[in-house]
């Protein structure tokens, strides 16, 4: 038995598509503001700037406040955290990065960070 085509195309489960669905119109007081991004799932070394770009692409120009979640990093490069916190900042200066749980040897080097950029770390330090 053949079906006839819908009149309607089936909507796209793709993650980009999802996005754009959920984008409301600017005159709206409503759209996507925050999101959660694990820096976790690039592994434990965050080492490179393609790295910090990699991790930054998705969801550049999507939210006003990004949170990155740092307890499962064991090392900072600084390509990655000049690409992150100070290049990145002063292209998009209308996005906040906030970050979150840091292991507490990584803390110094992430508060040098707060306090040149436009950078917010919430004390929550992990021990490792």
């Amino acid at each position: 038995i053949r079906r006839p085509p819908r009149s309607t195309p089936k909507p796209s489960s793709a993650a980009s598509d999802v996005y754009k669905r959920q984008d409301a119109p600017a005159e709206y007081d409503y759209q996507f503001e925050r999101s959660r991004v694990l820096v976790k799932i690039l592994g434990g070394s965050l080492i490179a700037r393609s790295q910090a770009r990699r991790l930054l692409k998705p969801i550049t120009g999507r939210f006003r406040e990004i949170v990155f979640d740092f307890s499962r990093v064991e090392a900072l490069g600084q390509g990655f955290v000049d690409e992150m916190f100070r290049v990145f900042p002063s292209k998009h200066p209308e996005t906040i990065l906030i970050i979150t749980r840091p292991p507490k040897h990584l803390a110094p080097i992430l508060l040098r960070m707060v306090d040149k950029f436009r950078v917010i770390m919430v004390d929550n330090s992990v021990d490792k």
